[in-house]
């Protein structure tokens, strides 16, 4: 039993049930779990924004060769942005530390890390399933736009819930 288990309850049973799936061992508790738990996050983010990554090139690629340079130019854009969000995750220093070095109440913290870092999972899954409507769009010969500002968006929160998570460990630091 972790100390997980004991703080489970409604919404975070949900979140680090989730959580242990994505990441087997999901724990703070102890610095090199925390530190381990971290990692294992800010890799499976990593991946996923490779993926989106992956699928927004072959967008543009499949784009180009129809010879619309105009939507080409705004899927680079936020290929981009992908790529500039999945580098800053994937090269963050690490921020997991243990929750028993925290000037905080430990379950307190523990609560706040399971829930930013399944909102950072849920954020991801976002724009994994934003680029791929606008793969579909594109194989459908559809409008891409709002697909297009739809991942955006998603890219804009996921940067922002990872910035949070930072300051919320920088923060939780004694």
């Amino acid at each position: 039993m972790t100390l997980l288990d004991d703080i489970d309850d409604d919404e975070l049973a949900v979140d680090s049930w989730d959580l242990r799936r994505i990441v087997p061992g999901y724990d703070y508790r102890t610095r090199e779990s925390g530190v381990e738990t971290d990692r294992q996050i800010r890799e499976k983010l990593g991946r996923d924004l490779r993926t989106v990554a992956s699928t927004l090139e072959d967008v543009s690629d499949t784009l180009y060769r129809r010879g619309e340079r105009d939507r080409t130019e705004r899927v680079d854009e936020l290929h981009a942005d992908v790529e500039r969000v999945r580098q800053r995750i994937t090269t963050a220093p690490t921020g997991g530390g243990s929750t028993r070095d925290l000037a905080v109440d430990e379950q307190e913290a523990l609560v706040a890390l399971v829930e930013y870092d399944a909102g950072l999972v849920e954020g991801v899954q976002e724009v994994l399933d934003s680029a791929d409507r606008i793969r579909d769009a594109v194989d459908a010969h559809e409008s891409i736009e709002s697909h297009v500002r739809e991942c955006g968006a998603a890219v804009d929160d996921l940067d922002r819930a990872f910035t949070g998570r930072q300051e919320h460990m920088d923060g939780l630091r004694t």
